[in-house]
């Protein structure tokens, strides 16, 4: 790691003496090159080469936690940690604390790091093309992790006489099976001996009496779409509390949206999360606005064609339940906070398409809440968008009964199903 890090060091100090404050700097990690939808690395009055914050966390992978108060920036990767204070030319390394040569700094609402400092957490090779003015980052290799063991095929059960069976395919799962068969999930785990809800591609299950369904023609229906999955807050929000005083909106979240983003890559789409870890969006974001906003410039960078963020409600009475879904057809208030320019979504009439296609299935999965469908309600996220864009909330984390349904994994999977197919049914 030392050696590493001196090498890293020496090669930073190289770049930074050959680049000028005028240069437009070409990023590279692990040979893929690094797109920078707003502000650029530049190098900055000490000579210093600064990078986004929010490169640190979606390219090296770095968990990054934004305290507005103090002004810091916590980095860590493993045990390893460094904080940075905007301004400051001091930081800690693990603890201890060092002065550097620069400072972290806010340029339009982004917080910008120097580089060098990866070398404090990460072993890590970089290299420097005068040429070509590219900054090259090689990670290291992972630790290699032995096979896991293989998970043997139940033997499957025999049918009845003239009993229907079915042959379980990649991403089947229970619930989806009992569904298409219009049996109970119940009678599909007795019938076929079925333990803890696992199932395997092979397998035969029972599935009843009746004559096999054809399949429906889902396979890759959603090639060559681009969907961005939001799961509501994280990081430093958690969003709400459930009645159990411990469970946290934001988990939740990213454990459906992490079961849809499989669901639909499953049938061809093309899934950008706005965030696949326990982080924010945009982790130097200086208000709740700024943080919304990156949630839409992630839709509008890649193109997407549709937007889903998904949520988790609450509400002061522990007996409202019920799954509701938002969409956005009228420009807001303007007395609304956030809503100087009253926006409108960009396609409303896509967003109530594909809101009842998606409520259509998912209303259910826990009950059908009595707003229901809401087109009225101004939410940052579905009227700042260009494309169709939705807000799922799945259930009231405020109601006992309902928080045990949205902790509960299968559960979850019933809510990405449905989302799914609301999905499929949207393109058709």
């Amino acid at each position: 790691m030392k050696k590493s890090f001196f090498i890293f060091l020496v090669t930073i100090m190289f770049i930074t003496g050959v680049a000028t404050a005028g240069s437009l700097l070409t990023v590279v990690v692990d040979g893929d090159k690094v797109k920078f939808p707003d502000q650029k690395p530049y190098i900055n009055q000490d000579n210093r080469t600064m990078v986004p914050v929010r490169f640190v966390s979606e390219e090296l992978g770095y968990k990054v936690k934004w305290e507005s108060a103090k002004k810091q920036v916590t980095i860590t990767n493993g045990s390893s940690s460094v904080i940075l204070t905007l301004g400051s030319r001091y930081m800690k390394i693990n603890g201890k604390t060092e002065k550097m040569d620069t400072a972290a700094t806010l340029v339009s609402g982004r917080t910008f790091v120097p580089i060098r400092f990866v070398s404090q957490s990460l072993d890590s090779s970089i290299k420097y093309d005068s040429k070509t003015k590219t900054i090259s980052i090689k990670q290291p290799e992972p630790e290699p992790t032995p096979p896991p063991k293989p998970t043997p095929t139940p033997t499957p059960t025999p049918a009845p006489e003239n009993g229907t069976t079915y042959t379980v395919e990649k991403g089947d799962t229970v619930y989806s099976i009992s569904k298409r068969f219009g049996i109970q999930q119940a009678d599909l785990v007795s019938w076929n001996g079925i333990v803890n809800n696992h199932i395997v591609p092979g397998q035969v299950l029972i599935v009843g009496e009746e004559a096999l369904p054809e399949k429906p023609e889902t396979d890759l229906a959603l090639s060559g779409k681009v969907i961005v999955v939001d799961p509501g807050h994280g990081g430093m929000d958690s969003g709400a509390i459930g009645s159990d005083g411990a469970t946290k909106e934001k988990t939740i979240n990213l454990a459906v949206s992490k079961m849809l983003q499989t669901n639909l890559k499953n049938l061809g789409a093309t899934v950008v999360m706005t965030r696949s870890a326990d982080t924010s969006c945009d982790p130097g974001a200086g208000d709740l606005q700024d943080e919304l906003q990156c949630r839409v410039d992630v839709a509008t960078e890649y193109g997407a064609d549709i937007f889903v963020s998904v949520h988790s409600n609450w509400y002061s009475s522990p007996l409202q339940d019920g799954s509701e879904l938002f969409y956005n057809q009228f420009p807001c208030d303007l007395s609304e906070e956030y809503c100087k320019e009253g926006s409108v979504n960009g396609d409303p009439v896509g967003s109530q398409k594909l809101a009842t296609s998606i409520w259509n299935e998912l209303k259910t999965v826990v009950g059908s809440s009595p707003r229901g469908l809401d087109g009225s309600t101004h939410y940052y996220v579905n009227r700042k968008n260009s494309m169709p864009s939705v807000l799922v909330e799945l259930g009231y984390m405020s109601n006992a009964v309902e928080l045990n349904k949205l902790k509960n994994p299968s559960v979850q999977q019933q809510f990405a199903d449905e989302i799914r197919d609301g999905i499929v049914n949207y393109f058709k």
